[in-house]
């Protein structure tokens, strides 16, 4: 038999003055990570049994952007928590780990991530380039979790979610296909003014320019992933003056012949800001505000995809 691949660890540290259950808050609530943790781009949870919970992660990785599956352990009473990947991504053999957040008298806090990890055929290339990926990764997500835990303790930023949804007569394939195909969104879509898309390895990359319902334009750019037959999440790396983190997620489900179509949102912003820059009165007028950019846009979106997909039904 092949000899087993040489296990290699890391350790990543920061300390934060900050409250240990908000960092740990943070650390647990991973279906958020997308607007808090600038390489994770989409997580999709899916439940265990207890306090142990299954993720798919797609996330970025230098030059690209990687899926994969893992299992966690969480422990909130010791702020604990450990994860295992069961589905690696090349050049990743195999790879395990754990979060945990250690206390101060002073009133701070510790916060230490572990790795440890093979690499496919243990060449040593692969080595460097997951040891690349860890170090650029973790020293990302520390520093996030830190900044995510301050503002949480502070209230200058605001993380909230939100869904639209509309009834399409037509099947889910036309409408996913109208979703699937930005760089036909300046001709399909008015308030779209530009789209340059690219792939990167499977991953669509969406810059566009686009103009809200209140005539405010911005370029945003895009994340784009597959992830089921009919879902289609984002995270945007480019974002609106005042926006922190915004993740978002196109799903269709098909009932009764026709389709239900929904545009998922979670934004994630500085409060100030936005008050500011949007003339908010308060922060329930910011997120007010928000929303009916954010799912003032999709709700147009979908419509002309609905449009769109019935007539196609209609000459078939």
């Amino acid at each position: 038999m092949p000899a087993p691949d040489t296990e290699y660890t890391t350790r990543h540290t920061v300390n934060v003055a900050a409250p240990a259950a908000a960092l740990y808050a943070v650390i647990a609530d991973a279906e958020r990570w997308p607007v808090i943790f600038p390489p994770t781009v989409h997580v999709r949870r899916g439940a265990a049994g207890g306090d142990d919970e299954l993720l798919d992660i797609w996330a970025h990785a230098p030059g690209t952007v990687k899926a994969w599956r893992s299992r966690r352990e969480l422990d909130p009473e010791r702020r604990i928590v450990h994860f295992r990947q069961l589905v690696s991504a090349p050049p990743v053999a195999a790879m395990s780990g754990v979060w945990r957040v250690e206390t101060h008298p002073d009133g701070t806090a510790t916060v230490i991530l572990d790795h440890t990890y093979s690499a496919v055929g243990d060449d040593r290339e692969h080595v460097a380039w997951i040891e690349r990926a860890i170090d650029a990764n973790s020293e990302k997500e520390l520093a996030a979790v830190a900044a995510a835990a301050i503002a949480a303790a502070d209230g200058s930023v605001a993380t909230f979610a939100f869904a639209d949804s509309i009834e399409i007569a037509a099947p889910a394939e036309p409408i996913f296909d109208f979703l699937y195909r930005a760089e036909l969104w300046p001709q399909r879509l008015p308030h779209v003014s530009r789209v340059d898309l690219g792939y990167l390895d499977g991953t669509q990359v969406l810059e566009m320019d686009t103009v809200t319902g209140t005539g405010d334009a911005h370029t945003t750019r895009s994340h784009r992933v597959r992830t089921g037959p009919f879902e289609l999440a984002y995270k945007q790396d480019v974002l609106p003056d005042g926006f922190l983190g915004h993740h978002g997620r196109w799903t269709l489900a098909e009932s009764g012949g026709g389709t239900v179509a929904t545009a998922h949102h979670t934004a994630r912003v500085d409060v100030e800001a936005l008050r500011a820059r949007l003339g908010a009165a308060d922060r329930d007028d910011v997120e007010r505000r928000v929303r009916a950019a954010l799912g003032g846009n999709s709700i147009r979106t979908l419509e002309a995809a609905r449009d769109f997909a019935e007539a196609k039904r209609s000459v078939a």
